[in-house]
């Protein structure tokens, strides 16, 4: 009921993208996929555009080498992300925001992009410090 009574306001929502690999012994899994998570909460706190947590994975097969990393292939992650965006379109979200967290993502933020603002009725943009990574 919550997204219901928010779609009669506002019909903007902010996907943080990210992932899953190490980045040293100082930080923990999914410090990317965190670090987008949060600063989306922040942007949410501050406008009242609510968060979409979709996809803690990102394209990241480089890092395979380091125990606990998880990737997708970039054909995956676009149909996974395409899919939930249609999903969002069906229930009445026209403004989508992917905010990046993770540089190997940047195609697929892309492509995802285009992809929703030439086949649905939403409109899509990167937001972010890396929403100009490609």
């Amino acid at each position: 009921m919550d997204v219901k009574d928010y779609l009669t306001h506002s019909d903007t929502i902010i996907i943080p993208l990210g992932s899953t690999e190490q980045h040293g012994p100082h930080l923990p899994l999914g410090a990317d996929y965190f670090q987008a998570l949060d600063l989306s909460k922040r942007i949410s706190a501050r406008t009242g555009v609510v968060v979409a947590p979709v996809l803690w994975v990102g394209y990241s097969p480089y890092h395979a080498g380091f125990p606990g990393t998880l990737s997708l292939q970039p054909e995956t992650m676009e149909r996974v992300l395409f899919e939930v965006a249609e999903y969002l379109v069906q229930h009445g979200f026209r403004r989508i925001m992917f905010f990046n967290g993770h540089g190997g993502n940047g195609i697929v933020q892309a492509n995802v992009i285009h992809q929703i603002n030439h086949r649905t009725e939403a409109v899509a943009v990167a937001i972010g410090y890396l929403s100009m990574a490609h």
